[in-house]
């Protein structure tokens, strides 16, 4: 298995779901007493402690990734550009982040998998015609 830093705009996305209002989705706010900066250092921190871990000697620098990873370390939130579908595009960030950052032992238990993990169920419920679709059959 391989794991990489990902991008700021990778963060931007994951960070403004997770501080939207819940009257969208229904749900609570997933995220509560974190600024959006701090949400984004979460992230960030829990994906380069995965790739440091999984390629460990390697300087930040070094760390694989498409982005300069100096950049991360000072992260301020900026709202991403307007999507297609919302909520499919969310899911997939979901799954590239946690898969991303899932390789070091402190991940199961991590705030990080835990947020991911409502907002996939937060998404999976924003579906187009989730709510009208039957419990049972």
């Amino acid at each position: 298995m391989s794991a990489y830093v990902v991008s700021k705009q990778h963060i931007d996305l994951l960070v403004e779901e997770l501080t939207r209002s819940g009257s969208l989705y229904g749900t609570p706010r997933i995220v509560c007493g974190f600024s959006s900066d701090q949400v984004g250092e979460i992230l960030i921190a829990e994906n380069i402690a995965s790739v440091s871990y999984r390629y460990g000697g390697e300087s930040l620098d070094t760390l694989p990734g498409p982005v300069d990873k100096r950049d991360l370390l000072d992260y301020h939130f900026e709202h991403p550009a307007p999507m297609g579908n919302r909520e499919v595009r969310v899911l997939k960030a979901v799954q590239g982040y946690t898969y991303q950052s899932c390789e070091h032992p402190g991940w199961p238990e991590s705030q990080a998998a835990r947020w991911m993990e409502e907002l996939t169920s937060a998404m999976i419920s924003a579906l187009p015609g989730y709510e009208e679709a039957a419990w049972t059959l």
